[in-house]
């Protein structure tokens, strides 16, 4: 395999290092939004009394439902991206060491490339 070739594949296994680092990244952004605007709301149910209506959103329309069954949903939502963004550190650390692994790479490659 030329040297060149060499560069262009170690480039393309950087490149869909850096994809899939991205990808991760906005997935664990989206997650980390999305336990936020839960907790922010569970807030600002807690001040409400329990007798209280509440609707929940469904698309275009909005059901009556009750408060404790409403917070229950909520902190199930938050559970549920906690998990989800403890799965997505590991993920980014696994992606990173291979985004930083492809880059030296590329790195030792064009040095040699340049060198000779």
């Amino acid at each position: 395999m030329s040297k060149n070739a060499e560069l262009m594949t170690a480039f393309q296994q950087r490149q869909a290092a850096e994809r899939a680092l991205y990808q991760a990244k906005n997935q664990y952004a989206s997650s980390s939004n999305v336990k936020r605007r839960s907790e922010l709301t569970l807030a600002d149910l807690q001040a409400l009394p329990e007798e209280a209506p509440v609707y929940r959103a469904v698309g275009r329309l909005f059901l009556r439902d009750t408060l404790p069954v409403i917070k229950k949903e909520i902190h199930d939502i938050i559970e549920q991206n906690t998990g989800e963004m403890g799965k997505l550190e590991k993920t980014l650390t696994v992606f990173q060491k291979r985004f930083d692994e492809a880059d030296q790479n590329v790195r030792e490659l064009a040095a040699q490339q340049a060198s000779a």
